[in-house]
């Protein structure tokens, strides 16, 4: 080869040869991610901070050397049982979806949670390359302490009788004892991981669309966002805390599983979008060529009525005052007078008269009758007692007819739908406001617009729950359940779950007379900050005798940080620092 070809070649291997991502070397800080496992259930690295390790081995389907490695890891885990440590697996492979994971986990009978990382941002976060690869993290100093292979049993196409080395294991138990093997590993055994990073993205071609499309709604001028996503510069200044609430999904607010069930407005990133954004990070944030997209972004117009002027107007008696500081209780606030005449309401706009403060909200007509007067609240003894006859109507004593999250606040009721709502209700209006450093002022509206005639079909609400519940102080996952046997067929259109700030996940499942069950919605990451109301794309058939089991959990421990107080025991009440075990089923049938 010539001396000129020799240049040529270096310089083509150097510049064209694939990205690939350096080891991250023992001792290392890892940044913190969360996934769902393939079971549904959500995960946070740091979450694990009271654990005295976090045990990780790259998985992927179809590995021969990670499928004949399962029964020792299964045993491993048992071994290890009662001590304080965390076993999860982890499929960075972007050709495995979720079914093939859940599929070839029940064939081989993985009994480790395995981690869904298609967007790769724990395997950038751990720098992974193969399958195979075991780690051992420090979850309180958030570190490597081992990376390496699990034993040296296992090669290509080659298998030793009796394991000479078990490498994961030694060096666990020396990182519990507080010691440090000096012992040399080899390398890792497994199949590459296809890492997805071979382009370089900018902001303009792709970070700014999927601004635009996922948090312009709230970043923007007069949204609930703290900080508004107007220029490249000020979205490169934030732009190492968007990578964090990313990949940590605190960031969009969308916290559903999304193998269950299809929604409306859904503002969930997809795996390519996840990516783009954390590796724009990654790569110093570049801005590409052509006019600033966000510059040029229409503001949403928060002021208006979308649907044209209601028909009824309802607003607070006087402006609401929210202090500078602190986190506010929800307590309802009531309009007076009550309802004058009937209606039946075809679609609704809340409209915050301070977009800054209010963080969500819903509008429930209540009947007077179930109000206590000493505690202003709601009173009813359970979902089968709430019902009574009005107009020929079954109508429940307290009934949402709104609700209002950043980017959802139109709801326009299926085509010949509505809801009723008789004369004498009182409008309750439970406001969930955020302070900003200042004082602020508020007066929501709500704007009703009414059909002339009755519609074909009634729209209505109905709430499971279950009161009997004690939280003892300091537990992680106390368990909770509700059901309710359906006496009719309905036709479902959305879901609503509710907890308060010691709520961790909750799913809803329809089980059939056919004994058959459905996932209708699993919200594995709950979040009191952000009650959504997830109505569905098409509406689904339930038939009588369908039973709704509704489970879920709540964290009254110090690894919540929301908890008001983890040495409370909390029992079942209105107010913010206690708890409530709420789902609400949105439903038409023909009057």
């Amino acid at each position: 080869m010539s001396p000129l070809a020799s240049v040529i070649f270096i310089l083509s291997f150097v510049f064209f040869a694939p990205v690939a991502w350096a080891a991250a070397p023992v001792g290392e800080t890892v940044n913190n991610f969360s996934l769902l496992d393939h079971h549904g259930k959500f995960h946070t690295l740091d979450y694990y901070r009271d654990q005295k390790a976090v045990v990780i081995v790259v998985g992927g389907n179809g590995c021969p050397i990670v499928r004949k490695s399962i029964p020792y890891l299964n045993d491993l885990k048992k071994q290890f049982e009662g001590q304080s440590i965390s076993f999860l697996m982890l499929n960075s492979n972007p050709q495995d979806d979720h079914d093939a994971i859940v599929e070839e986990a029940r064939d081989f009978g993985v009994e480790w949670p395995i981690l869904d990382d298609r967007a790769q941002v724990a395997a950038a976060a751990l720098n992974v390359a193969r399958t195979a690869e075991a780690f051992i993290i420090d979850p309180r100093q958030m570190t490597v302490v081992y990376r390496g292979p699990v034993s040296d049993k296992l090669d290509y196409e080659a298998e030793r009788p009796t394991m000479g080395h078990e490498y994961l294991k030694d060096h666990l138990n020396a990182f519990l004892n507080g010691k440090t093997l000096a012992d040399i590993v080899p390398s890792v055994k497994g199949c590459l991981v296809s890492l997805q990073k071979p382009q370089m993205y900018t902001y303009t071609k792709d970070i700014a669309p999927i601004l635009s499309r996922r948090c312009f709604s709230c970043h923007s001028e007069g949204g609930v966002a703290p900080w508004q996503m107007r220029s490249y510069e000020k979205v490169k200044g934030w732009g190492p805390m968007i990578r964090e609430v990313v990949s940590t999904k605190r960031m969009p607010p969308w916290f559903i599983d999304p193998h269950h069930g299809e929604f409306k407005d859904e503002l969930n990133l997809l795996d390519d979008e996840v990516r783009a954004l954390v590796f724009w990070v990654d790569q110093g944030m570049p801005r590409g060529k052509g006019k600033d997209p966000l510059l040029t972004q229409p503001i949403p117009q928060r002021q208006e009525w979308t649907l044209g002027k209601p028909d009824i107007v309802f607003q607070f008696d006087k402006e609401q005052v929210i202090p500078p500081t602190g986190v506010l209780p929800i307590v309802p606030t009531y309009i007076t007078p009550p309802v004058e005449q009937d209606m039946w309401i075809k679609s609704v706009h809340m409209l915050p008269g301070n977009f800054r403060v209010v963080h969500h909200a819903n509008v429930i007509a209540i009947d007077p009758a179930a109000l206590n007067e000493t505690t202003n609240m709601m009173e009813v003894s359970g979902p089968e007692q709430d019902w009574h006859k009005e107009s020929g109507n079954a109508v429940p004593a307290g009934q949402i007819i709104a609700g209002y999250v950043p980017g959802y606040d139109v709801f326009e009721l299926p085509e010949d739908a509505g809801m009723f709502v008789p004369k004498g209700r009182r409008l309750g209006f439970f406001m969930h406001y955020v302070t900003t450093g200042r004082e602020e002022r508020d007066l929501t509206k709500l704007g009703l617009y009414l059909y002339k005639t009755p519609p074909r079909y009634i729209l209505s609400v109905i709430d499971i729950h279950n009161t009997d519940l004690t939280i003892l102080p300091g537990e992680k996952e106390h368990l909770h359940h509700a059901e309710y046997t359906l006496d009719q067929e309905m036709r479902l259109t959305g879901l609503s779950t509710h907890m308060h700030y010691r709520g961790k996940y909750m799913n809803v499942t329809a089980q059939y007379p056919t004994g058959e069950k459905e996932v209708l919605i699993s919200v594995p990451y709950y979040r009191f900050s952000w009650q959504k109301q997830y109505m569905l794309k098409n509406p689904k058939v339930l038939p009588a005798g369908t039973k709704i089991l509704v489970d879920g959990a709540f964290d009254n421990s110090e690894l919540n940080p929301g908890n008001p107080d983890p040495k409370q025991t909390v029992k079942y009440g209105p107010q913010s620092a206690d708890e409530m075990f709420n789902c609400f089923l949105f439903y038409t049938r023909e009057k």
